[in-house]
């Protein structure tokens, strides 16, 4: 079982495929990749400004390509591509104590050719981690759009989620032997837990099908690495299925994050006047709208709502205040407007 799975997660990465080749060959397809990302990225801005320069528009597909490029390069391919880049650097000592590559026992390590790939190797993974970093922090809709399931508040949390899949892949690499487990594996937790935290309460998306998808992963990220703790504490028994344990809790985690409450709602319970961030009014006012929506269809938003009206007319000194007022407060925009000027 435990085979099964490591082979089937071996083939997400680009590596699987060309460790059985040569060094050469696989020298060769880590070129391919940064020559692919450098020049589509460089000629596609330079292109963009010299028409820019000019007041002439530039090509839809253009920009649409380049779009579609940096949004896979820091999410789909951030993982595979990143790995492929720092799994150059991946040495072992062989039975003489000599550094070998980890894939290519032929190919002695820091030293000629291998050197020189080495410093490409870490520029390009250093172009690509800065590359994919602006993509998250810049290509994001802000704006809570009924027809853009991916717009989120901010992107804290998914670019803290890069940052921890990059720690974990140079980790692996460097300190990828027996002395170094407890390492990885107190990282591993501390990691996971604050991919949970982030996901869990400070969820970013603002469509509820989207923020449970990255929490339900979350989660399940966490479950793994406590079976990991697990599995290292029980190394010292013959227990050896904790592999069994993850399999059978993994669907209840999910099972269980998925039917969760949503952490949003307690949101509506902040008094207006409080507020500390932008970030509480934005859910505040984006948890309102849901309610207004969905009452006149769903008993339990409307009993929410009728619960928020009471604590607001309690809490609020605004005389004029629509949300004192049922039916005024089926007007969106004016209650949006009242909130952001409490």
């Amino acid at each position: 079982m435990q085979n099964g799975l490591h082979d089937f997660f071996e083939y997400l990465r680009f590596s699987t495929y060309f460790k059985n080749t040569s060094f050469a060959v696989y020298t060769a397809v880590f070129f391919i990749i940064a020559l692919i990302l450098i020049v589509f990225v460089i000629c596609g801005f330079a292109y963009g400004y010299y028409m820019a320069s000019r007041n002439r528009p530039v090509f839809n597909w253009l920009i649409q390509a380049m779009r579609t490029l940096l949004l896979l390069s820091s999410s789909i391919l951030f993982y595979p591509v990143l790995d492929y880049f720092i799994s150059i650097l991946h040495c072992t000592k062989n039975n003489s104590g000599v550094l070998v590559h980890k894939y290519f026992s032929g190919t002695e390590c820091w030293t000629g050719l291998h050197l020189v790939i080495s410093i490409f190797a870490v520029i390009a993974t250093i172009a690509f981690l800065l590359l994919s970093f602006v993509a998250v922090l810049t290509l994001y809709e802000a704006r809570p759009l009924n027809n853009n399931f991916n717009s989120k508040m901010n992107t804290r949390s998914l670019l803290t989620f890069n940052l921890h899949k990059f720690i974990l892949i140079v980790l692996f690499t460097v300190f990828n032997t027996d002395n170094y487990q407890i390492l990885l594996i107190v990282y591993v937790l501390f990691g996971s837990t604050v991919i949970f935290v982030l996901f869990q309460f400070f969820n970013p998306f603002y469509k509820d099908i989207i923020a449970k998808a990255w929490s339900t992963i979350a989660a399940a990220n966490l479950w793994t690495a406590f079976c990991i703790v697990f599995a290292k504490v029980m190394e010292i028994t013959t227990f050896d299925e904790t592999v069994f344990i993850w399999l059978i809790g993994l669907p209840l985690v999910l099972v269980v994050n998925i039917y969760n409450e949503s952490k949003r709602l307690n949101y509506l319970y902040i008094n207006p006047s409080q507020f500390e961030s932008g970030e509480e009014i934005i859910f505040h006012i984006d948890c309102l709208q849901r309610l207004l929506n969905l009452h006149s269809s769903d008993k339990t938003s409307s009993a929410l709502l009728d619960g928020y009206l009471a604590t607001h007319r309690n809490v609020c000194y605004n005389d004029q205040c629509p949300c004192k007022n049922k039916s005024k407060i089926l007007n969106n925009n004016t209650v949006t407007r009242n909130l952001l000027s409490n």
